[in-house]
């Protein structure tokens, strides 16, 4: 079966943290898992307007053609699959006698409220925390430890001005706070024949080892094209880079990043406040867009670049060919073009129209089917 790509397939793996779009299937087809992102705004929400630029002088190509991609697999890799496994079924002994101390893991639940409203943010179930290092308001750890497993505890801390949460920022938090246990040894099983039987479609550990280094090695194939065009993008060097390129990618990043928590937490999510119950500031937020615009842009200019220097271009009959197969191979009962720019405006923003869109994407495609076709695998 042929893959479809897109632009925004690769572009965006790195943001795409959360799901909850409708139609995955179809967006991992056409619209992608991404965005783009970054550099100098020209219209604020709205359309970016394009500089033109030649990506032959943008970038300087590395060698794009007869790339290794090395689908060899590790006894460590095979090791690291049989780790994940057996950490999957581990156990974290419960103690539920004594005070816990400052260092020890203690599963809490807890509700934070200012001015009587519970915080988004500032409460969780069945939360593990290391007292003395969890990230929470100074005074958090301190209030807990001491406790013991079943106790609970009303806990009021002054945040300060410039609070992650802006909802309580200077203001005193009232916190009610349960611990559950104290966290002792983590139990993982070992890898025995009986292990397997029980919790995989194996029966022996031999199988399972077989099994895992030949998904690994099929792994590595499937995705040997995005493999090698990340080092086609790291071999080739940006000699200008163009600012509403950058700048276009970085938004819809942004965008997407924010219409895929909305889909997770609701319309109503506080932006910042989850930026800070993530350990993240925006500050922190705008560099990773920044750099995330600068190798997304930079992935573009270097395929634009390949199919300028192959000749590969997309007509409207190609682009049009190109949209019905995806449609065809969405598999998506009532699927229109209409409805995936729906979709797509949804998810990235009208910052580069879908038309341009789906033209890069046709030119991506065929940059992709060559570099494919002159992939050398070792095995």
């Amino acid at each position: 079966m042929k893959k479809k790509y897109t632009v925004a397939a690769v572009v965006l793996a790195a943001v795409m943290m959360f799901t909850g779009c409708s139609w995955d299937d179809i967006t991992a087809k056409f619209v992608g898992d991404g965005a783009t992102a970054s550099g100098t705004a020209t219209v604020s929400g709205g359309p970016i307007v394009m500089e033109d630029y030649d990506p032959a002088e943008c970038v300087t190509l590395g060698n794009y053609k007869g790339v290794e991609v090395d689908c060899t697999v590790t006894s460590e890799e095979v090791q690291q699959q049989v780790d994940n496994v057996l950490m999957q079924h581990s156990t974290v002994e419960q103690i539920k006698k004594g005070k816990c101390k400052s260092g020890q893991s203690v599963n809490i639940d807890y509700t934070g409220k200012v001015d009587g409203k519970a915080v988004d943010g500032e409460t969780a179930q069945d939360e593990m925390v290391q007292l003395g290092s969890s990230g929470h308001i100074d005074g958090f750890d301190d209030g807990i430890t001491g406790m013991k497993p079943g106790e609970k505890k009303e806990l009021k801390l002054k945040a300060p001005a410039d609070y992650k949460t802006a909802e309580a920022a200077g203001k005193e938090i009232v916190y009610n706070i349960t611990l559950n246990y104290i966290a002792g040894e983590t139990k993982t099983p070992k890898l025995t024949d009986s292990f397997v039987k029980k919790n995989t479609d194996y029966k022996t550990v031999k199988q399972f080892k077989d099994a895992a280094e030949e998904n690994l090695r099929t792994q590595k194939k499937n995705n040997a094209g995005n493999t090698a065009l990340q080092k086609i993008v790291d071999d080739s060097k940006v000699n200008n880079m163009p600012a509403s390129l950058k700048e276009a990618h970085k938004r819809q990043t942004d965008h997407s990043y924010r219409y895929n928590l909305q889909q997770y937490y609701g319309k109503d999510m506080d932006f910042n406040t989850l930026l800070g119950s993530m350990g993240m500031t925006k500050e922190i937020y705008e560099q990773q867009l920044d750099q995330q615009g600068e190798n997304s842009a930079k992935t573009q200019l270097v395929f634009e670049a390949i199919a300028k220097k192959e000749n590969i271009v997309c007509s409207d009959a190609d682009v049009q060919a190109y949209v019905d197969s995806v449609i065809s191979g969405a598999g998506a009962q009532g699927a229109t073009i209409d409805s995936f720019r729906q979709q797509y405006e949804a998810m990235y923003g009208n910052y580069v129209s879908f038309d341009d869109f789906l033209k890069t994407s046709c030119v991506y495609e065929r940059v992709m089917s060559l570099i494919e076709s002159n992939l050398k695998l070792k095995e």
